[in-house]
């Protein structure tokens, strides 16, 4: 993760107030709170503290306002995961891909009514031909194995975006 000062610089901390990364130069600490020089300034009302250490002052020249990351926070992966277990796509809602989890939220439910659908057409044919098979049982078989392969997509894409986040990574809020 870079600094959101210098970008060309390797973040060592994370501001306590707001969560974005910031490198060794760009510390500040205040009553044993790392913070970066925007929360301090905002703490001591639009002014740097004096009090502050000749090694706490930003070293490097920080970059215009435009080039500012955004803050960051931290994702569990787990979480994640676990959330994603019992519902395709609450994880990536976690993550902040809200798009991807609106997308396999929703393929969650057709797919769970298709089953339903087939599962009940299936019953139904049965019990009116007294035959045990059934032209639907095959489609909610096939409709199980999407059921499968959009569950476990879901865990395993909200676990590595997690992580990517973690990272620093840039992540595209797409489905594929």
């Amino acid at each position: 993760m870079k600094c959101y000062i210098h970008p060309d610089i390797d973040a060592t901390h994370t501001c306590a107030e707001c969560g974005r990364a910031i490198c060794d130069a760009c510390v500040m600490e205040i009553n044993g709170k790392v913070l970066c020089r925007s929360c301090t300034e905002k703490l001591a009302g639009a002014q740097a503290p004096t009090q502050a250490s000749a090694q706490n002052q930003p070293l490097a020249p920080p970059v215009s306002d435009s080039k500012l990351a955004p803050p960051t926070t931290k994702k569990e992966p787990i979480l994640a995961l676990i959330l994603s277990f019992f519902i395709p796509g609450l994880g990536h809602i976690y993550d902040g891909l809200t798009k991807k989890g609106i997308y396999l939220i929703v393929a969650f439910v057709i797919i769970c009514g298709l089953i339903f659908l087939t599962s009940a057409m299936t019953s139904f044919s049965t019990s009116i031909s007294g035959s045990s098979s059934s032209p639907y049982a095959c489609c909610s078989c096939i409709f199980f194995l999407a059921y499968l392969a959009v569950w476990i997509y879901g865990m395993y894409d909200s676990y590595i975006s997690a992580q990517k986040i973690n990272k620093g990574e840039k992540l595209e809020d797409k489905l594929f």
